[in-house]
């Protein structure tokens, strides 16, 4: 297969966006195309099986790829609403790094926070009973206890003598007794802090944050796209894929020796683990960039 698609020149390559960066990808369509041609046959194991059943494993493989093989950082950048909240991207799986943007355009990563409450806030009477609509169901408020602080005041993450930190705080003796002393070093980052609601599909920021600028970087399944023609995985991993999608199927035909189906699947983790070697090899450059930063001295 050539870098070029038949009739292209490279000034036509270099001047068409959508051409670009294409070489190092196939498409999950062609992947399944070429496991029907050289691995479904008489002379094969799998001697028939339904298209779907190859493209939903082929699906599969792809999502276990991404997870801990090809690990593809994505990112958006976006501006923050007065909520405070991003919606987070329908391919969305896992974060990377979360920062905002300076005005000279450096990154300032936050933290996350795990000690804040996500939780729907149910609508009580004065007895504390809780109240229910006319169809049974729980009446909820529109903000539970965490997101009036979030939005209405003014937290900045920071952990001071008996509360959290506020302007005009009260730092005395007695506000602090019985309080815990010091900071909580691992909530101490001035860029503030995030939360991630995962049933709502929302991340959500502390006050100092504002309305910066956010980047959020994280880690896809790969399967943002409905066409197979459109959803790609790199070169490296192709191998790794087609054995994964055979020692699959071969796993749910009754009558295949079971021999087979181990030495199938052995076959695929030594490829996972040989594509993992490719895209994930070692840089000299990189380590020895990183190693000149441990020569600063703190002082």
């Amino acid at each position: 297969m050539g870098a070029l698609p038949t009739g292209t020149s490279q000034e036509d390559f270099y001047g068409d966006a959508t051409l670009q960066g294409n070489y190092q990808y196939v498409t999950i369509k062609d992947i399944v195309n070429n496991f029907q041609l050289t691995k479904v046959g008489d002379a094969n194991h799998i001697q028939f099986i339904n298209r779907d059943i190859i493209i939903y494993h082929a699906k599969r493989g792809l999502q276990e790829l991404n997870y801990d093989v090809l690990t593809e950082i994505k990112g958006i950048e976006i501006d923050l609403s007065d909520n405070l909240t991003l919606i987070l991207p329908e391919d969305y799986m896992k974060y990377v790094r979360v920062s905002w943007i300076d005005t000279n355009g450096s990154f300032h990563p936050m933290v996350s926070n795990n000690d804040t409450l996500i939780a729907d806030a149910y609508l009580q009477d004065n007895d504390y009973a809780i109240l229910f609509d006319e169809s049974g169901n729980v009446l909820k408020a529109a903000q539970n206890s965490y997101d009036q602080t979030l939005v209405g005041g003014d937290l900045q993450g920071y952990t001071y003598y008996a509360g959290d930190y506020r302007e005009g705080y009260d730092n005395s003796f007695d506000g602090a007794l019985g309080g815990r002393y010091g900071m909580q070093t691992d909530k101490a980052n001035g860029n503030g802090w995030f939360t991630v609601d995962k049933r709502s599909g929302v991340m959500k920021f502390s006050s100092n944050v504002g309305t910066k600028t956010i980047v959020m970087e994280y880690i896809s399944d790969g399967l943002e796209y409905a066409d197979i023609a459109d959803i790609k995985v790199n070169k490296f991993a192709v191998d790794a894929l087609m054995k994964y999608i055979e020692a699959e199927i071969l796993g749910d035909i009754s009558g295949v020796n079971e021999y087979v189906v181990k030495r199938k699947k052995k076959d695929a983790h030594i490829a996972k683990m040989k594509a993992k070697s490719r895209l994930n090899g070692f840089n000299y450059e990189e380590l020895l960039q990183v190693l000149r930063g441990r020569d600063k001295r703190i002082k």
